[in-house]
Order: C-alpha cells, then structure tokens, then sequence
C-alpha cells in the first residue's frame, strides 16, 4: 500500500516537531574543542595539499634529470640537443635543461677537476617565457682557449624538429667555468643531485630585471664507469608555478563558498617569504638569497611569521599556533616541505571563521524553534518538494532518453502514479536497447539530431574501411557443433565491436566470421584514418587477451587477418524502400576486402593500402609489402603491414630493414641480392613467401 499524500503531511509534522527540538539539544551538545580540532583538521588538509603538490611538482623535475642520466650512461643519447629537445617537450613544466661536457685530464690537490682546453661545449634548450605557445630556443656554445661563440635558434614547438628560424652567433663565457659546472664535476660530488635555492634564470642575463624569470636549478655531474666525466646536467624549473599553486589552495576545500579568509604561503625558516601572495609581487636580493618582498603584506600574515611555530616546525612534526591581532584570535599551522631548503608551507586565518559559524548554527536553531507555528506552511512547501522531486526523475528519464542514454535505472517514489509512468518509460528502453543491437546507434542519433527519416540513396565520402576475417574458419566450423561455433564465435565479434566502439568506429556488418566496419560514417571524425588503425592493433591484442582466459581453455586460438583502406565511397542507405541498410558501397571498399585476403600470401596479419598509410605515417610503423595487382584494379597497388604505433624515438628493426631492402632489390630483378638478405630473416614469413618468388624468378 502506497503513502497518501494526507498520511505524508501527517508524518512531516511529527517529523518536524521531533527535528527542532533535536536541534536544540545538538545545540547544547555542541563544543569549542570540536570546533577547533576542526579548524586545525582543515587547515592541516590545506598545506598538505598545497605540499604534496608542490612536492610532487619537485620531484618531477628531479625524475627528468635522473633519466638524461640513465639515457647518457645507457648510449641513448648520442644526439644530445634531440635528447634535450624531446626532455623538454614532455615536460612542460621545465624552463631550461642544459648539457656542458669536457675532456676531463686529471684532478688538482683540492679535487677540482682539470681540463684539456679544447672539446668544451655546452647544449642548452629553454622556453622564451610561460605557456605551451612560447618559442623554444636552442643555445649551443663552443670553442677553445677562452675563445667561445654561442648560436641560437629559436623556433615554435610545432616546427621544433624542422629547420626554420634564424641563427644568431654571439661571443660566449667559457661555459665550464662557472659554479654550475665546477661543483658538479669535483671529485666526491658527482651523481650527487644537487639543488639551488631561487636564483635568477641564467639564460635570461640580457633581460631587463623585471623580465628575468626566478628559477629552481637542478644539477648532476655524470661519469662513466672509469672515472670520466661526461658532462654536467643542469634543469630549470620556474619559481612562478610554486606561487600559483599555493594561491589557489582553497583552505575549507569543501564549502561553495567564494570568499576564503585564510591565506597560505611558503616561507624560509628566517621568515622570509618564498611564493608570491599576490601576481604583482617580484622577488629581490635579501642577503645572499632571492626572496620575495611583499609591499602590501597583510598584519595577520606578518605576525604569522615571525610565530615560533615556523621555527619548530621539523620534518616529522608539523607545528600550530594562535595568536591575537587588534582584539581577533588568528590560527597558524606550518609543514616542512621534503627536499627543499628548509622552505614551510604556512596557512593563517581568523578564528572566527569558525566560530562564526557554530553561532549562526545556533541562531538558526532558536529561530526555527520561533517559527513551530508555522510548521503547516512548512510542511505543505515540504509536500511540493517530494511532488517536484517525483516529476524531476520523469524528466530525467525522458531527457537520457532523448540523449540516447538506454541504461536501466533504479527510480522509486512515494507516488504509485509516478512509479506507473516510470515503469512505462523503462519498457520503451528496454525495446530501444533490443533496436540498438540491430542497428547502429550514431546513425539513429544523427537522424534525430537533424530531425529527419532515412531515404533512400547516398553521397560520396571519405572514409576508412575496415575488413576482418578468421584464418581456416569454415573447416573449424564444420569440425564442431553448430551451438559450440555460436559460443566462441560470439565472445570473439563481442571483443572486436569493443574494440571498434572504443576508437569511434562503426560496425557495418557480420558477414559470418568477417566483421566491416567504418569510420567517418555516420560521425564525421578528422582523425578516422589514425583511428581504424589504432583499432586493427587493438582487436589484435584483445583477441590475444581473450585467448589466454579461462573460457578459451582446450580451444586454439583465431588467427585474425584485417585489412584497412582509406578512400571514397558511395555511403548512404541502400535497399529497398520498406527495408533499408546504412553501408558504403564502392571500390574502395572492395580493395580493403582484398587487402584482407591478401595476408594469407604472406603471413601478415594487418595489410593497409598506401593511402592509409600515407595519412598515419607520422603516428604508426609500417613495413614496405609488396607491389601487387588487385582483382579489379588496373593499376599496381602498393601495400603495407601496419606494425605498431609510434611510441616516441623509433629504433629501426634489422628484419623490417632487411626486408625493404631485399623487395628493392626484387622489384629491380636483383634476385640473388634480393635472396642473400631475405636468407637472414627466416623468422618472418613475408621474407619466406618474397624468398619463395626470388628463388622462382617470378616478378608480380
């Protein structure tokens, strides 16, 4: 039996009753040190994540340096302005990261290392300012015998690789002669990390002062296993992103408020400010340090400094304090930041901002206990309230209807006719779920976003085609019964449509054990090229996966061969006017329907057509196949294996390279060339099918 309305109006205002005198005694219960623990509970969540992410955004600088470390002593960097260069582009927080190599000779008495006067040279790669749009230079200085010359380049990141820019050549310092070179190559200190404090950015020594960027400065010297330096590793990361992360740490992280009248700040262990509370604020020289000078600092900010709880503040005991300002009671609270110099994450702000609120809890009890008479105007706005909220999920149901959001859903309301209604909208998504197994849904969500039926007929456009099929299918058929084939047959075409989903495809059809599929039909997508082949790896490595389960055991596995094409056809509905079929239609997509079948020919799984292969080569590795004559084409037909994707610097595979180079030699009718490479690859089976034709003399 359902609620009435008259029993639920009954039930609020006992309920109310019961809830304003429960106020009132939570009132009385109420207490001053859970008030404060809470306050010291909120400003400790405040600096620990202001310092774990400043920590983290430390550690990060440390980790590039210690990988160009492992990158040089391994041999991976024989190109050291393209190690820098890709260093500094994964990284966006880096400013500067410099390489400074020497011929090391000897060391003097006072470990100081001595050096042959020639072969000194330095690579520097740096951004011009803040932002991933900025100009990255790159600075490389030479020479010998106090004779130095420095050239730089600066280009886009988008063209960082290309040739454009103009060279400027100016007269350089010895780069080995400064601090930042001599500290790390001495003796006992190298592969040690070394830190600096804020310091001015060298790079930017020409600048006037309020241009020059603050900077942290990683450095390691780096010596090979004899003893020999091979260079010193300099990184630069800018202070400036320190200051902003610690400006936007919002103290009471969980209320909605906008106004936050804590303020949090580093300081060194002299009180001494390290971030900028405010944008406008530049740092000067404090002594031997670079410190921030803060014009306009608040009292409560400066009384927070001079605190003793910033000085007893140590790694493993974070410090608290109060104190008073113009008759106010302020909180303090400080954390020592790892790996840094003694910097503190410090947060202060008025008591009552807390107490504030315990009192406004309390008048809002008292005034709720004046206003029991009009608990019946409360409890008929509390009746509209469970009403609107009814009608609100009908909307909700209806409005992920529209939005082609089938999922069932739990609903549930006080009202019986509601529940009728929502139990009727979840029977029509139950049917639309069955209609979208038959039919793809981007079609039916771009039919209903343009308002109109399908028609009949199409148009011409690019597209990428997808073809599958299962190597030896028919013969494991007919070896099993029919309902085992269905079985496996089925999780195997539920992981290849996954895996066409998840890269924005479309399945056409199942043509039996064959899956066609499309991209840029009927979603138009500008990268549909890169991702029909990023699907083809993914379906190979899903079915491999899915092999080795349990469900797959006493069973061998499919051998899948895809072919992918990227061409124009003929897309549009076909059939008859009382049934018709979204497809593409044309000989586009008969070429990728060959490619497939061309695998078998060379053991290949995944061939594509050089016009793929043209639109992706910057994203995928292919190997060269074959020049072939395709059934129905009258022009020869490039063809590629798609190997992997791209995965940053690329080593050239000798079997890849043998290969290409034999198929070179076999189109020019080199044969017995051709036979002497493709002997060492026995391993791969399109060098034993090229072999087989070399040894027979046969062309195309």
């Amino acid at each position: 039996m359902r609620l009435t309305i008259s029993a639920f109006l009954g039930t609020a205002i006992i309920s109310l009753l019961g809830l304003v005198f429960g106020l009132y005694f939570q009132l009385d219960l109420s207490s001053q040190a859970w008030v404060d623990e809470s306050a010291l509970q909120v400003r400790k969540s405040a600096i620990d994540r202001a310092g774990n992410a400043i920590e983290a955004y430390l550690d990060q600088s440390e980790g590039v340096v210690l990988s160009l470390r492992d990158q040089i002593l391994a041999g991976d960097c024989s190109n050291s302005q393209s190690c820098l260069l890709f260093a500094l582009l994964a990284n966006p927080h880096l400013t500067e990261i410099t390489f400074t190599q020497a011929r090391q000779i000897g060391f003097d008495d006072e470990g100081h290392m001595q050096m042959d006067p020639y072969g000194r040279h330095q690579i520097s790669v740096y951004r011009e300012g803040a932002g991933d749009k900025v100009p990255i230079c790159t600075r490389e200085v030479s020479g010998s015998a106090g004779n130095f010359s420095a050239e730089t380049r600066c280009r886009s990141p988008q063209k960082i690789l290309s040739a454009d820019g103009s060279i400027q050549r100016t007269s350089s310092m010895d780069p080995t002669e400064s601090d930042a070179f001599k500290t790390p190559a001495e003796k006992g200190k190298r592969d040690q990390l070394l830190r600096s404090d804020l310091s001015w950015s060298s790079l930017d020594d020409l600048k006037p002062l309020e241009q020059r960027r603050v900077v942290l400065v990683y450095i390691l010297g780096v010596e090979d296993k004899a003893g020999n330096l091979l260079g010193v590793i300099k990184a630069g990361i800018e202070a400036k992103v320190i200051s902003d992360m610690v400006r936007s740490t919002k103290v009471n992280a969980l209320s909605d408020k906008d106004y936050d009248p804590y303020l949090v700040f580093i300081a060194d262990q002299d009180g001494r400010l390290i971030s900028e509370v405010n944008e406008t604020e530049r740092p000067s020289v404090d002594g031997d340090d670079l410190r921030i000078v803060a014009k306009d600092l608040p009292l409560e900010a400066k009384e927070a400094l001079r605190h003793p709880a910033l000085a007893a503040t140590t790694s493993s005991k974070p410090s608290s304090g109060t104190f008073k300002l113009s008759d106010r009671t302020y909180h303090v609270s400080y954390r020592l930041l790892a790996n840094t110099w003694g910097w503190r994450v410090g947060v202060v702000g008025p008591a009552a901002y807390y107490l504030g609120h315990l009192e406004e809890q309390r008048q809002h009890m008292l005034l709720g206990m004046a206003l029991v008479m009009a608990l019946a105007l409360v409890c008929g706005l509390v009746v509209l309230r469970a009403v609107q909220g009814a009608f609100r999920q009908i909307q909700d149901q209806t409005r992920a209807m529209s939005g082609f959001d089938f999922r069932s859903r739990q609903t549930h309301s006080l009202f019986q006719e509601v529940n009728d209604t929502l139990f009727s909208i979840e029977v029509a998504k139950t049917a639309m779920r069955a209609m979208g197994l038959y039919v793809p849904l981007p079609l039916v969500q771009k039919l209903f976003s343009e308002n109109r039926e399908p028609a009949l007929g199409g148009h011409l456009q690019e597209i990428s085609i997808f073809f599958s099929d299962i190597e030896g299918f028919t013969t494991r058929a007919e070896e099993e019964e029919p309902d085992v084939v269905a079985q496996w047959l089925g999780q195997y075409l539920a992981i290849m449509t996954e895996e066409v989903h998840a890269q924005g495809g479309t399945v056409d059809k199942f043509i039996g054990d064959s899956v066609m599929a499309l991209w840029n039909a009927p979603t138009e997508l500008d990268d549909h090229a890169a991702r029909a082949c990023r699907a083809a790896l993914r379906c190979q490595d899903a079915t491999r996966e899915l092999f080795a389960t349990e469900s797959w055991t006493g069973r061998e596995p499919l051998v899948t061969r895809i072919g992918l094409h990227l061409g124009h056809a003929m897309v549009g509905h076909f059939g008859a006017p009382d049934r018709l079929n979204f497809t593409a239609i044309g000989d586009a997509v008969n070429l990728a329907s060959r490619l497939e079948s061309l695998n078998r020919h060379y053991g290949t799984r995944v061939i594509v057509s050089e016009d793929m292969r043209i639109r992706v080569q910057a994203l995928f590795n292919f190997r060269r196949l074959d020049v072939v004559r395709v059934k129905g084409k009258n022009k020869l037909v490039e063809i590629y294996e798609l190997l992997s994707e791209k995965s940053g610097i690329e080593s050239i595979d000798p079997v890849i390279d043998r290969y290409e180079k034999g198929l070179e030699h076999y189109l020019a009718g080199r044969f017995d060339e051709a036979q002497s490479l493709l002997r060492l690859n026995q391993q791969d089976p399109p060098s034993l099918a090229l072999l087989n034709r070399c040894q027979n003399g046969k062309l195309i």
